[in-house]
């Protein structure tokens, strides 16, 4: 399962090839949309509004929350049992791990870098934050 931005799609594609399933694109796990801020520096815009969710045009991070929210709970009753592999962007990333894990109070805090991976488990409807910012193994990949 993938956002439908392009760098999510074949980080997914080559996921879902070496798997063998067919990939899925879901829109609600699209990146945020910061409207005619992005491309921005973060702090450029939070010099002048005080933070994202201020600067007018910004998608409010209550709406990324429910969105992502919503297609991953609608992914783990899908699989229910099973393994799922879902590609999204930091802000999202970062959003759905603080929503999870209390402790962390502001999700731009969370150090999540490209290409590395982070462990969600769903029992009972029930969400829990396994593991963050992990280093895929190449040693050992799946299905090796």
């Amino acid at each position: 399962m993938a956002s439908p931005l392009l760098r999510a799609v074949e980080t997914a594609q080559a996921v879902a090839s070496r798997a063998g399933v067919e990939l899925e694109i879901d829109s609600r796990l699209i990146d945020r949309d910061y409207g005619r801020w992005a491309g921005q520096p973060k702090e450029v815009i939070e010099a002048q509004w005080g933070s994202l969710d201020e600067a007018p045009g910004v998608e409010p991070e209550a709406e990324v929350r429910a969105r992502a929210g919503q297609a991953l709970a609608d992914i783990a009753r899908r699989v229910e049992g099973e393994l799922a592999v879902v590609v999204s962007h930091d802000a999202v990333i970062r959003v759905v791990m603080a929503t999870l894990e209390p402790s962390i109070k502001v999700p731009d805090h969370l150090p999540l870098e490209p290409g590395r991976f982070n462990t969600l488990e769903c029992r009972a409807g029930r969400w829990t934050a396994v593991s963050s910012n992990e280093i895929p193994d190449a040693a050992h990949p799946p299905n090796s």
